[in-house]
């Protein structure tokens, strides 16, 4: 097993050297600035920031979309990428994109299509960002701590959404109700029962579904007890 380990980081260390599509989460100047970061090996902690490179105690938010930097120069270069031309439209829900590309790996959403497997335990994914932060759980690799309480994560954006826990912010409000969130994504999610959006769909009989896990709840009972809901 140890030696199935080595070549699992082996072959992320080099994957990370790849342009990595990453839907409309992060653009190429995006992916190139994290890189960096990793391979600076910056582990977040708060005694180790840069002077002025780093926030005090609290990550930086974009406006738009909630996306969380520790770096101003990062969330300032994030920002021009929305303001850029989004000629390509989706035809489920209408989100547009930048890019072919990024409408392309979007409407996996709505397909359900994830084709990067994890060649460990078999669990696919829409993107390989997606593949090579859930292949940390298999390697042990947590590289990014909380000065607050020390617990490890796989990825800078989980850090970042912990450490609402310890200052208990919210930031991300619905505009409808005012409820709030700790990360965009929970967010997102609360937002379609006030648009009834259900970008999730049964490939056996078309219901759709506001969340991932409803989905798989559901065509649970096709499998299980084989009939059509």
């Amino acid at each position: 097993q140890g030696e199935e380990l080595k070549d699992i980081k082996a072959e992320i260390k080099e994957e990370e050297e790849e342009r990595l599509v990453s839907g409309d989460q992060q653009s190429m100047e995006e992916w190139k600035m994290t890189m960096k970061s990793k391979q600076e090996k910056s582990s977040l902690h708060m005694d180790t920031r840069q002077e002025g490179d780093h926030t005090e105690e609290s990550s930086l938010s974009c406006s738009v979309c909630g996306k969380l930097f520790t770096k101003k120069r990062e969330l300032l270069k994030h920002k021009k990428y929305h303001n850029a031309e989004r000629p390509y439209s989706c035809s489920e829900c209408g989100k547009c994109f930048t890019s072919k590309q990024n409408l392309h790996v979007h409407q996996r959403i709505h397909t359900g299509v994830r084709p990067f497997p994890c060649s460990v335990c078999g669990k696919c994914f829409t993107t390989k960002q997606n593949l090579l932060t859930h292949r940390y759980s298999h390697t042990g690799e947590r590289r990014y701590s909380c000065s607050e309480c020390g617990k490890c994560f796989t990825s800078k954006q989980y850090l970042l959404t912990h450490r609402y826990s310890h200052t208990g912010e919210r930031p991300f409000s619905c505009s409808e109700c005012g409820k709030c969130y700790t990360d965009n994504k929970k967010l997102c999610i609360h937002q379609r029962s006030h648009t009834g959006e259900r970008p999730y769909s049964c490939s056996e009989c078309g219901k759709g579904f506001s969340q991932k896990f409803c989905l798989i709840t559901h065509q649970r009972n096709h499998t299980a007890w084989g009939y059509h809901v």
